[in-house]
C-alpha cells in the first residue's frame, strides 16, 4: 500500500491498465485452454472408441459368418458325399505296399523340410521319427500327396489327384478342386474331414503333415484340432465349435485356431468338417489391409486382439512395418528373450507377445469396456480403448491404441499457440497503455492545475481542454461550476426528491425505506417463497418490424397490464428482463397462500396474453415456470440499485420455464402439494437441472 501511495497517477493507471488486461488475457486464455483441451481430448477418444467399436464389429462378424460357413457347408450335400465317398476309400491305404524308396524320400522331406522349419518357429530340437506318421494308409498318402508332390511345400495343394490308381485318388479327384476353391474364396488357411469313428483326418486342402493321421493317437492327438473334432462329436446336426489360437506343429507351429461342425448321412454321425482359421485373414480386419492412418490411426496407432492369457492374437503394427525396430524395442523394454527370439524366427507377435494392463484385466476377466493410459509396447505410454468381443466359447479382447505423444500432439501444438498468443498481447497491451497513461494523464493535469487555483480562492479560474470526451466535459463543467454552484445545490435538492421517488417506483417500500434509513447491506433468507418466471414470444420478432415507439407500447402494454395484475394478487413483481417477467410470493407481502395467489396470477398471465393477442394478431405465447423453495433476496449495486433474488429455487423456476411448452403453466412438486385441493394438474415428466431430477406438472386451466 505504501508503495503505491508513492506511484504518480500515471504510473498507477499504466499499471491498472497492464494487470486488468493481463489479468483478462490470462483468464480467458485458461478458459479458452480448458475448453479447447477438453473439447480435443475428447475428440480424440471418441475417435479411439469409434475405431475400437468399428473393429469390433468387424471381428465379430468375421467369426459369425465363419461359423454360418462352416454350419451350411458341414450340412451340403456335397460335403456329405465327399465325407462318405473318403470313408469308403480310406481303408483300401492300409492294405497298400509303400516302397523303402518312397519311405526313404518321405523321410527325407520330414528331415530336410518339415524338422528344420518346426525347429526354427518352435525352439528345440523335433525328432524325425517322433513325427513320421507310423500307420501305413498316412505314409501312402504323405508320400503321393506330399513327398512325391511336385509343387513347392507351400503349394501342395495344386495337386489334384496323385496317379496311383487307387479309389482314394479318384474321390479326390472329385473334390478337392471344389474343396480348394471353398478355402480361398473364404479366406481359411485349409479344410479338414476327419472320421468320426476312427479319428483319421482322412482329406486336407494344403496337404500338410497332419495328412492321414490321426487325433487320437500319435502327435497331434493333444493339438487344439484333435480339442476341436472331440468337442464337435459331442454336438447335434448343426453344431459348430471353436478353439482359441495355439500352435499348431503341423503348420511349422505358427498360431492356428480351427472350427468345426459334425457331418450327419442322415440321421449317422459320419464325421466332422474343421477349418484352420488363417491368420492373415485376422491380421487383415486388425490392420485394415496396412492401411492405420487412413483408419485415423496415425503414425503409431493400432487394433489387435488379446486372449485369455493376455498375449496377441493378432500382429503388432510395428512387426509389420518395421520388424528390427520392433525387436529392439522388445529387448529394451525387457520382453521374455525367448518370446523375442520366436518372434523373430516365426515373423509373428501372434501368441508370444504379452500385453497385460488393468485395462486389459477388466476387459478380460470382468467384460469390462474402456479407455486407459497405460505403458505400450513400444515403451512409452498409450491411450488405450478395450472391450470384450463376444466370439462364444473364446475370450477375446480387441484393443485400439495410440501413443500418448501423437493422441495429445493437437493439444500441445494448442498450447503453444495459446501461449504465443498470450506473449503478443501482452508486449501489445504493455506499449498501449503507455500511450493510454500518458494520453489520459495530459486533461487530467489540467484539471488538477484549475483545481489548485480554486482552492487558493480563485473563483474565475479557468481551464482549457481541448478533448471533446469526457476529459472535455469535464472542463467545460468544471468552467461553469462556480456560477452555477447556487443552481446547483437547489438542483441537488429537487433531485433528492427525484430519487427518493424513483427509489420507490424500483424497490419494493421495505426495502426502499430500509435503503434510505441508512442501511447499506440489504440481504434477507426467505425460508418459504413461491417463485413465478414468465417469458412471451413474438417482441423480439415485432421489434425489428416494428417502429421503435410502437413495439415500446406494445411491451409497455403487457409489462403494465402484468403489473397490474401482480397489485391485485397481493404478491410482488421481482424484476423484467426483455421478454422475461419474474415475480414473488410470500416474501415482503406475508401470506400463507403465496403458491395460490402466483398460480392465480399465471392464470391471469395467459388471459392478459391471449387478450392482448387477439387485440393484436401478433402470435403472441407465453411459458411460465413455477417453484416454491428457500431463496436470498438484496439489494447490489451502489448508485443504480436493482433488487433480485437468488438461489437454487430460482434457478429451478427459471429453468422450469425455460423447458415448459407455450401457453402452459407448469409447475414443480411443492406447489403442486401446495395447489392439490385446489387445481388440477397433468404429470409433464421430469427435467434434469444443473445435475438433479425435477419432476414437474401441468396445471389444468
Amino acid at each position: 500500500m505504501r508503495l503505491t501511495n508513492r506511484l504518480s497517477i500515471q504510473s498507477k493507471l499504466m499499471l491498472m491498465l497492464l494487470f486488468v488486461s493481463m489479468g483478462s488475457i490470462v483468464l480467458i486464455a485458461y478458459l479458452g485452454y480448458s475448453s479447447g483441451r477438453s473439447a480435443l481430448r475428447t475428440t480424440i477418444e471418441n475417435g479411439l472408441t469409434s475405431i475400437r467399436a468399428t473393429k469390433a464389429y468387424q471381428i465379430e462378424s468375421y467369426f459369425e459368418n465363419t461359423r454360418a460357413e462352416t454350419k451350411t457347408l458341414s450340412e451340403d450335400l456335397m460335403v456329405v458325399d465327399a465325407m462318405r465317398d473318403f470313408r469308403q476309400a480310406y481303408p483300401e491305404l492300409t492294405g497298400k505296399n509303400i516302397a523303402v524308396s518312397q519311405l526313404s524320400n518321405l523321410r527325407d522331406f520330414y528331415r530336410e523340410l518339415f524338422i528344420p522349419a518346426l525347429a526354427t518357429n518352435s525352439g528345440g530340437s523335433p525328432n524325425t521319427e517322433t513325427y513320421l506318421p507310423v500307420p501305413t494308409s498316412a505314409r501312402y498318402l504323405q508320400y503321393h500327396y506330399i513327398a512325391s508332390n511336385p509343387n513347392p511345400p507351400d503349394r501342395k495343394e495344386i495337386l489334384d489327384a496323385a496317379k496311383d490308381g487307387s479309389q482314394y485318388s479318384a474321390v479326390h479327384g472329385r473334390f478337392h478342386v471344389r474343396f480348394r476353391n471353398i478355402v480361398r474364396e473364404l479366406g481359411y488357411y485349409d479344410m479338414f474331414l476327419i472320421d468320426a469313428d476312427t479319428g483319421n483326418i482322412i482329406y486336407t486342402v494344403e496337404k500338410e503333415v497332419d495328412y492321414g493321421t490321426n487325433l487320437y493317437v500319435g502327435p497331434y492327438a493333444n493339438s487344439n484340432l484333435a480339442k476341436v473334432f472331440e468337442t464337435a462329436l459331442e454336438g447335434d446336426r448343426g453344431f459348430v465349435t471353436l478353439t482359441d489360437f495355439a500352435p499348431y506343429r503341423p503348420s511349422y507351429g505358427q498360431p492356428a485356431a480351427f472350427i468345426a461342425s459334425p457331418i450327419y448321412d442322415g440321421a449317422q454321425l459320419i464325421g466332422v468338417l474343421a477349418f484352420q482359421i488363417s491368420t492373415d485373414e485376422i491380421n487383415r480386419v486388425m490392420t485394415s489391409n496396412q492401411n492405420w492412418p487412413q483408419v485415423g490411426l496415425g503414425q503409431t496407432g493400432e487394433t489387435y486382439l488379446v486372449g485369455a492369457d493376455y498375449r496377441l492374437r493378432s500382429d503388432a503394427r510395428l512387426l509389420i512395418e518395421d520388424p528390427t525396430e520392433y525387436l529392439e524395442i522388445l529387448q529394451a523394454t525387457g520382453a521374455d528373450p525367448a518370446d523375442i527370439e520366436l518372434i523373430e524366427q516365426g515373423s509373428t507377435s501372434i501368441l508370444q507377445q504379452e500385453v497385460r494392463s488393468p485395462g486389459m484385466t477388466a476387459a478380460i476377466e470382468e467384460r469390462q469396456t474402456g479407455l486407459e493410459i497405460a505403458k505400450g509396447y513400444r515403451g512409452e505410454p498409450v491411450l488405450r480403448a478395450y472391450e470384450r468381443l463376444d466370439t462364444q466359447n473364446i475370450n477375446l479382447a480387441i484393443v485400439s491404441e495410440i501413443t500418448r505423444a501423437e493422441a495429445f500432439a493437437p493439444i500441445d501444438a494448442f498450447a503453444r499457440r495459446v501461449l504465443i498468443s498470450m506473449a503478443g498481447l501482452v508486449l501489445a497491451i504493455t506499449l498501449l497503455s503507455i500511450w493510454l497513461a500518458n494520453k489520459f494523464l495530459k486533461p487530467i493535469r489540467i484539471l488538477s492545475q484549475g483545481f489548485q487555483k480554486l482552492s487558493e480562492g480563485e473563483i474565475n479560474a479557468h481551464v482549457k481542454i481541448d478533448s471533446k470526451d469526457e476529459f472535455g466535459e469535464l472542463g467545460s463543467a468544471f468552467n461553469k461550476m462556480i456560477q452555477t454552484i447556487k443552481k446547483s445545490t437547489h438542483r441537488a435538492e429537487a433531485k433528492n426528491k427525484e430519487n427518493e421517488a424513483l427509489l420507490q417506483s424500483i424497490l419494493p417500500s421495505a426495502i426502499a425505506q430500509r435503503l434510505k434509513s441508512g442501511e447499506q447491506n440489504i440481504a434477507d433468507r426467505f425460508q418459504n417463497v413461491t417463485i413465478l418466471f414468465c417469458d412471451f414470444i413474438r417482441f423480439k420478432d415485432l421489434a425489428r418490424t416494428l417502429e421503435p415507439e410502437a413495439a415500446i407500447a406494445l411491451l409497455n402494454e403487457i409489462v403494465t397490464s402484468f403489473d397490474s395484475a401482480v397489485e391485485r394478487h397481493g404478491i410482488e413483481k421481482v424484476k423484467t428482463n426483455g421478454s422475461e417477467y419474474m415475480a414473488v410470493g410470500g416474501m415482503l407481502i406475508p401470506c400463507l397462500d403465496h403458491a395460490k395467489r402466483i398460480v392465480d396470477f399465471a392464470i391471469e398471465i395467459l388471459r392478459i396474453i391471449h387478450r392482448i393477442d387477439r387485440e393484436h394478431d401478433i402470435g403472441l405465447k407465453c411459458r411460465i415456470g413455477i417453484h416454491t423453495g428457500e431463496v436470498i433476496a438484496g439489494i447490489v449495486g451502489q448508485h443504480k440499485f436493482a433488487y433480485d433474488l437468488w438461489g437454487e429455487a430460482v434457478s429451478i423456476a427459471h429453468g422450469v420455464q425455460a423447458n415448459g411448452d407455450w401457453n402452459a403453466i407448469v409447475v414443480t412438486r411443492p406447489v403442486r402439494d401446495r395447489l392439490i385441493d385446489i387445481y388440477e394438474c397433468d404429470e409433464a415428466g421430469n427435467l434434469e437441472l444443473k445435475g438433479q431430477t425435477v419432476p414437474i406438472w401441468t396445471v389444468k386451466i
